[in-house]
């Protein structure tokens, strides 16, 4: 099982990178995480832009996600919204088949717990077709990492176990 993983943050110590980290080291067996290309490498979206055969870095995006059986995005809260990179990364499949139908579950790490972004993601992905599965919002989270970096609280740890478990069952029912 292929999970295409997505980061709404191009910070390079990103929180929402040590979420896809931990989900990564946590994925069970027959579940492979696989990064994205980085949304930050996508022009900004123009329709004009949106030509055949696409632009180099809009094709990379959209045969990451449609080699993917789910996508998992993490991501992080900004005025009560996801990144515009993030937008502007969605923007470029709304018109393309990649999401429809797919499997998707969301996070989202910051100082709150992230609820405004989430529902504001799920909005946009079930416009796109897309079948968000399950959803996690961790608040207080850099009290919940190490020096390195890495997430180390054990209730967030589980939390993210549960939502690879539930997106993969998702992936596994459309089978």
């Amino acid at each position: 099982m292929r999970i295409a993983t997505i980061c709404g943050s191009l910070q390079a110590s990103s929180s929402n990178d040590a979420l896809l980290r931990a989900a990564d080291s946590l994925a069970p067996d027959g579940m492979t995480l696989v990064a994205a290309p980085s949304i930050g490498d996508l022009p900004h979206y123009n329709p004009d832009l949106d030509t055949e055969p696409p632009l180099p870095a809009v094709a990379a995006f959209r045969a990451a996600l449609a080699a993917a059986d789910a996508v998992l995005i993490a991501t992080p809260e900004y005025a009560h919204e996801m990144p515009g990179v993030l937008k502007n990364a969605l923007d470029w499949v709304v018109g393309s088949p990649e999401l429809v139908d797919k499997a998707v579950a969301i996070m989202s790490a910051g100082t709150g717990g992230g609820e405004y972004v989430l529902r504001v993601l799920r909005g946009t992905l079930e416009v796109m077709s897309a079948r968000v599965v399950a959803e996690l919002g961790v608040g207080g989270v850099r009290t919940k990492r190490d020096e390195r970096g890495d997430i180390t609280d054990v209730p967030t740890l589980e939390g993210i176990t549960t939502l690879l478990a539930r997106l993969g069952e998702a992936v596994e029912a459309q089978s």
